[in-house]
């Protein structure tokens, strides 16, 4: 039985809740596979230990898991007499860097290290290249990620080490069981439903960073004006609200208002994890618009589809591997410029891309008055979701450890040897070089603000959602171009601003529904 070390937290004490969710899942189902047994080293004071414990204690009664609290005097030995390491996330923590350099955990154990999202690159390939300096290609170690893209990612990014450890592409599974537990009537009396609405539903962190609310509750808007059952759609915003982002919900709130839409949106703030079944079971369509670099998988896509949930989200990252065959061509494209991009600190890199908001509320139209492509979404969804398993990916990463170790016992190659000298300069270019700067937005977005991308100008010229002016040499522009096609290049030499500020307003009209675009 393979015996293997992971540091691990509390979910949402120090990680973001998708992260947390992967850690816990692990560690509850690595043992599972009966060829594992896993140390936590447990992160945290002693009432984060005893959580840890508590969801542990299944495997603490079998003797599959063993708990360790983490202290940074912690002798560097304690890693002998296991067979590896299991790392995510390291930015919150840096006694634990320190201890696993001190330990020289990467020069005597094989690794696994799960990367979760490639947004903040350089800052994070920093705190590897702290961590992993001196590895020079022995013990053998592998960097898990969870989308093709991810992995497609990582090689685009400039400066990346050619001897970093190889990329393995294992997905994230889904709690599907659990999740087809849910009581539709339990759901709707919830959120306050009557048996006639047609309930939108976006479940995910009450944050712009997962969602654009605001581009959402204008949809909603849009769609009581236009759609035949406009009437009958009742829109519910749920999930957790961290204390950074109460001050945009707060102008979320007042968009209802301001929109006259208090009796059709429902927000449920710090939604209680045992409640989401119910939730998802009440809805009729799951939204998730997502336009942030930290959305490299999407969790709540698959649990929206275990729940039989037809979705309309937004062509991003790795959305389009999370979701069956059925929605190729049936995502909300997004827009992205990688001039504004490199403008802005990383919490903002989701105001450099925009959701196609006339797209947007033609693909809800379309999914919510078409019977047959929903009945078609949820039935290719569930079958798609039940390949998604916790269990799946344990025994994946299980085989990856064995083969890791098992190379391990046998002994270097010695023709790792050659490669030690360009590792040490990528490294030391590396740790020399201090981020943290936002990544690109490459291979993240449908469309990039290039020169030869057409767009085309709406007969509705909508002011943009934050409230902004469009300029009268702007406006002009667009009256007189009203339902043609122009090229990035001709709009911003008519605009008449930079490249930056030409970018940000044609984002701006792409979010409000007064540009769109249509491809190269």
């Amino acid at each position: 039985m393979l015996r293997l070390v992971v540091p691990q937290s509390i979910p949402g004490l120090f990680a973001n809740a998708g992260q947390a969710a992967v850690e816990r899942a692990l560690v509850q189902t690595l043992p599972d596979t009966g060829r594992v047994h896993v140390c936590i080293l447990a992160l945290g004071d002693a009432d984060d230990q005893a959580q840890l414990a508590e969801y542990c204690r299944p495997h603490l009664r079998d003797a599959r898991v063993s708990i360790v609290p983490f202290d940074p005097a912690l002798p560097a030995d304690l890693l002998t007499g296991f067979d590896g390491l299991i790392l995510h996330g390291l930015s919150p923590f840096p006694a634990l860097r320190r201890w696993l350099r001190r330990s020289r955990a990467t020069r005597r154990l094989p690794v696994v290290q799960h990367i979760h999202s490639l947004f903040l690159v350089e800052f994070e390939l920093r705190l590897y290249a702290q961590l992993w300096d001196g590895w020079q290609g022995w013990p053998p170690a592998a960097w898990v990620v969870p989308t093709d893209n991810t992995a497609r990612r990582a090689r685009l990014m400039p400066r990346t080490p050619s001897a970093y450890p190889p990329m393995t592409v294992i997905p994230h599974g889904v709690l599907g069981d659990e999740i087809k537990t849910g009581d539709r009537g339990r759901g709707r009396r919830l959120l306050d439903a009557s048996g006639d609405d047609l309930l939108l539903l976006s479940l995910a962190r009450l944050s712009s960073e997962k969602c654009d609310y605001v581009q959402l509750v204008h949809a909603l808007h849009a769609l009581r004006q236009t759609s035949p059952l406009g009437g009958r759609l009742l829109l519910a915003l749920a999930g957790g609200l961290g204390p950074d982002d109460v001050e945009y919900m707060q102008r979320v709130r007042a968009l209802v208002g301001a929109l006259d839409l208090r009796e059709r949106v429902r927000i449920i703030d710090n939604l209680d994890e045992d409640k989401k079944p119910d939730v998802l079971a009440a809805a009729d369509l799951f939204v998730s618009l997502a336009r942030n670099p930290q959305e490299s998988f999407g969790i709540a896509l698959l649990e929206a589809q275990a729940a039989g949930l037809p979705i309309v989200a937004s062509d991003w990252n790795g959305y389009p591997e999370v979701l069956p065959p059925c929605y190729q061509g049936r995502l909300a494209p997004t827009l992205a410029s990688r001039a504004c991009a490199r403008t802005l600190n990383w919490r903002r890199l989701s105001d450099a891309t925009a959701i196609d908001f006339t797209a947007l509320v033609g693909l809800l139209r379309w999914f919510l008055e078409d019977p047959a492509l929903r009945a078609e979404a949820v039935r290719e969804g569930r079958e798609h979701a039940d390949r998604f398993t916790w269990r799946g990916t344990a025994e994946r990463l299980v085989t990856l450890w064995e083969e890791l170790i098992a190379r391990h016992r046998a002994g270097p190659d010695p023709a790792l040897r050659a490669q030690r000298s360009a590792w040490r300069d990528a490294a030391q270019r590396l740790l020399t070089r201090w981020g943290p700067r936002p990544s690109s937005v490459e291979g993240l977005a449908t469309h990039y603000t290039e020169p030869a991308l057409r767009v085309r100008a709406s007969a509705d010229i909508a002011p943009p959602f934050d409230g902004g002016a469009i300029p009268p040499r702007v406006r002009e522009l667009l009256a007189g171009h009203a339902g043609q096609v122009l090229t990035v290049a001709e709009w911003r030499n008519a605009s008449g601003l930079s490249v930056v500020a030409s970018d940000r307003l044609l984002l701006q009209l792409v979010r409000s529904g007064a540009v769109s675009a249509v491809g190269a």
